[in-house]
């Protein structure tokens, strides 16, 4: 009797998830005491709680929930991908992915074929090596790496390897299910099929999704909460269109992420409850069910210790081969080439995911997965005790380069246009996968406006941007002053850039942003811009160089006018329009892609001829310093009809023609030349 409550107890979902609970707790803490990765806890425990130790979890019990755990691995895989980084170094990153794939995948397979595995195994167990997974990114980012060319190029590189991998699976495994033969034409006929469906999967994640998504965030689902579930139910919809077209549920997973990449700011508290969730549960959860599939008397059978062994050689000199190729071939330093070798090495998501398919429809036994299982533990040692190891030797870059939207300070106080204002943040953040941070001060002695006031006018701007699918964080502080507390936000939450609302003034020195917005210029460590907007709707872009001059600070007003012209007109799809005298702008300046460049003469003066109605004018601070003073009038008269963006460089740079130490940095941050 005892015997039999004792059975129906251990198969019980409570007796499950206590089970999950305690090896979630407990595996992870020990293993970390010896400096190792946690996840190798949860892989230890789920093979010491499994059917092959003790036996407290039985075999399938973790089936469905670790089946939700793997999608929801490789979702987060495209989702935490940095898009813009791999835009940004996308010639060496296409090279570097296609040499850190092509290498193991084809040692991989040839040391398959040599084991004896079919030919459709040893094309899996090649891609199985060919991915990699960031598990030792966060070393690299808490030593200050991550802005660094060797880095980028790892991280870049990640697009490239787990798309081919899960492509190659999709292609064997719908070959491998298929019903009847191996003909040529059959094979044919299978990889049409294949190539059919992702061009269906690619589609619906990647084109159809994203607009579904913005559209849902800027209506009906402006609470996170509703955004959280169109995740989940974006991610499942995505797994389940992969299985009807013939596709493995992992490949969605990955293309849903990268889809929706854009909408979950990496550093937004959307993406915290989506890697919250993933985190306490379902990833762990399909961790314990590997470990459950670990066999002691198999995994240190001499057999698959060799298999292992075999494995490693070809994942260890194929990843570090395209790593010495790419870093010889860029100049990176042997630090840089052995921390890209160490990121790389790394193998978790996608290389468990291929082996689980891989051993589901036949093409690799237990004694395989053991071999890959044991390999993956020891990539995952090598990463971290090697990335720790490099990183010592690589100096952090003195400059840390961020995009300009990525996150973004918005003063608010009391506005009939704060609408329009973070409409303006939100398309300046978008392409950015960026978060807004609107922000109301209260000084201190309340002489400015009350916190019931303050609050009343945040919850408009939080609105205002969520309208805007923008993933948006009001905050409230209490501070001396506006600008100080402005300046502490900025710095705490390492911002990219301030945007604040401006009127014109009388007095010259409060043209441009007014006492209090001067002084927020002038402490922020993070570039500036004022806007102005009329009544009147936005039609078109018309960014004014208005300045033959190599001075620093402007040329760094520039980049940041032309860094926020760009976002704004492929955001708000519209046109861009730049006038330059003389075209004679600094050089190494980007000139942003589809923009119509007119001629005008030196002067704001000559600039209102070449304007129309509901035109958006975008000027860099530096233009307006240098044609102040007795034209001021002309200035007023210019900027009166129009809606009206001026940009500053960080600290407000000065207009000296002999830059200081932190102005040349400043430049080169921003992308110029110094």
């Amino acid at each position: 009797m005892l015997e039999h409550i004792l059975s129906d107890a251990v198969t019980s979902a409570q007796w499950v998830l206590v089970m999950i609970a305690l090896v979630i707790l407990m595996f992870p803490y020990l293993v970390e005491r010896f400096r190792l990765p946690g996840l190798l806890g949860l892989v230890i425990g789920g093979m010491i709680a499994g059917p092959y130790v003790i036996g407290w979890l039985p075999e399938g019990s973790l089936d469905a929930i670790g089946g939700i755990g793997i999608l929801y691995l490789m979702f987060l895989a495209g989702a935490e991908l940095d898009l813009n980084l791999f835009q940004r170094l996308r010639r060496t990153a296409f090279s570097f992915g296609a040499l850190t794939f092509l290498g193991p995948f084809l040692l991989g397979m040839g040391a398959s074929i040599w084991f004896g595995l079919s030919l459709p195994a040893a094309i899996l167990m090649g891609s199985v090596w060919a991915s990699h997974t960031l598990v030792a990114y966060p070393q690299v980012r808490e030593a200050g790496l991550s802005g660094n060319k060797a880095v980028a190029t790892a991280v870049s590189a990640t697009v490239i390897t787990d798309t081919l991998a899960l492509v190659v699976l999709a292609i064997v495994a719908g070959a491998t299910t298929s019903e009847g033969g191996g003909s040529t034409l059959e094979l044919v006929g299978i990889a049409a099929r294949v190539g059919l469906g992702l061009v269906v999967l690619a589609f619906y994640c990647l084109w159809l999704l994203p607009r579904i998504g913005r559209w849902f965030f800027a209506g009906p689902g402006q609470e996170r909460v509703l955004r959280f579930v169109f995740i989940l139910g974006g991610l499942a919809s995505a797994g389940l269109l992969a299985e009807l077209v013939g596709v493995e549920g992992i490949v969605g997973a990955f293309f849903a992420g990268l889809g929706l990449n854009r909408l979950i700011p990496n550093d937004g508290q959307l993406m915290e409850r989506v890697e919250f969730f993933g985190s306490a549960l379902f990833i762990p959860a399909f961790l314990i069910s590997v470990g459950m599939l670990l066999n002691p008397q198999l995994l240190f059978n001499p057999n698959t210790l060799f298999m292992a062994l075999v494995f490693f050689l070809a994942l260890g000199t194929g990843k570090f081969l395209a790593a010495f190729i790419t870093g010889k071939r860029n100049r990176f330093s042997f630090p840089e080439i052995g921390l890209m070798f160490s990121l790389t090495i790394a193998q978790a998501a996608a290389t468990l995911a291929a082996t689980l398919v891989g051993f589901d429809i036949g093409l690799f036994d237990a004694s395989i997965v053991n071999a890959v299982l044991l390999v993956v533990l020891v990539s995952l040692i090598v990463t971290s005790i090697g990335t720790q190891t490099f990183s010592r030797s690589v100096h952090p870059e003195k400059v840390s380069i961020q995009p300009l939207g990525k996150s973004v300070v918005v003063v608010v106080r009391p506005s009939q246009q704060i609408d329009r204002l973070m409409s303006t943040a939100a398309a300046i953040s978008n392409l950015d996968a960026g978060v807004i941070i609107p922000v109301a001060i209260v000084p201190e002695s309340h002489a400015g406006w009350e916190r019931a006031e303050a609050e009343e006018w945040l919850q408009k701007a939080e609105q205002a941007g969520s309208a805007s699918a923008a993933d948006v964080e009001g905050v409230l502080r209490i501070d001396s002053s506006t600008h100080q507390g402005i300046a502490r936000q900025v710095t705490e939450r390492d911002a990219s850039l301030v945007l604040a609302q401006w009127q014109p003034s009388s007095r010259v020195r409060r043209f441009l942003y007014g006492d209090e917005l001067d002084r927020i210029g002038a402490q922020s460590p993070s570039p500036t811009a004022a806007v102005r907007f009329v009544e009147s709707d936005i039609k078109r872009l018309v960014l004014v160089a208005g300045l033959d001059d190599g001075s620093t600070g402007y040329r760094v007003d520039l980049t940041v006018a032309i860094g926020l012209a760009t976002r704004i007109s492929q955001s708000m799809n519209l046109p861009l329009t730049l006038l330059t005298p003389n075209q004679a702008l600094p050089e190494g300046t980007e000139i942003p892609e589809n923009c119509e460049m007119k001629q005008v003469q030196p002067g704001l003066k000559n600039i209102p001829p070449h304007l129309q109605e509901s035109d958006f004018i975008i000027l860099p601070a530096a233009v307006l310093h240098r044609y102040a003073g007795n034209r001021f009038a002309e200035l007023l008269k210019v900027g009166s009809q129009y809606s009206v963006l001026v940009a500053a460089g960080p600290f407000r740079l000065s207009l000296s023609s002999a830059p200081t130490r932190r102005e040349r940095d400043t430049v080169v941050a921003l992308g110029g030349t110094s």
